[in-house]
């Protein structure tokens, strides 16, 4: 799983299903932090219309083709029972344009069906992870040095 994690990092064009206008909710802060290391975020959310200076989108399968022939990544915030729909919307964009190459169920999201699904189609597939930790843990961090007396 190490290689599919690190394979999936360096995706970064993420549509993001699940993702909250609300600064205090996971997946904003996850958002904020994708975006932050360069990463390309599509808000898909029924409940908003924009959100970090994009168009939020209902659904994977109403995004405009201009912006859906560019995601690569689907990383997924919701209830376990609805990634198996997100998928097969992933794979309809994946045939429709080629360039989704993997899910991400996020830390606590674990289904079965769905990672049985996208393994058969050929996608890289995380469940029950942070994608925020495991960026943390293969990015550098920068060392501060005390300053010499």
């Amino acid at each position: 799983m190490a290689s599919e994690i690190q394979k999936m990092l360096q995706l970064r064009n993420i549509a993001i299903v699940g993702l909250s206008k609300d600064p205090a909710k996971k997946s904003h802060k996850v958002a904020v932090y994708l975006k932050t290391h360069g990463y390309r975020i599509v808000p898909v959310n029924p409940l908003a219309t924009s959100m970090f200076n994009s168009m939020s989108y209902p659904t994977l399968s109403r995004i405009p083709s201009s912006i859906a022939e560019t995601i690569d990544l689907v990383l997924v915030f919701g209830p376990s029972r609805e990634a198996l729909e997100v998928l097969l919307q992933a794979l309809k964009l994946q045939d429709s344009f080629g360039r989704v190459k993997g899910i991400w169920l996020q830390k606590g999201i674990k289904n079965a069906k769905t990672k049985a699904f996208a393994k058969k189609a050929g996608l890289l597939f995380v469940q029950d992870k942070c994608i925020m930790t495991e960026h943390a843990k293969k990015t550098p961090k920068i060392r501060k040095s005390k300053p010499k007396k």
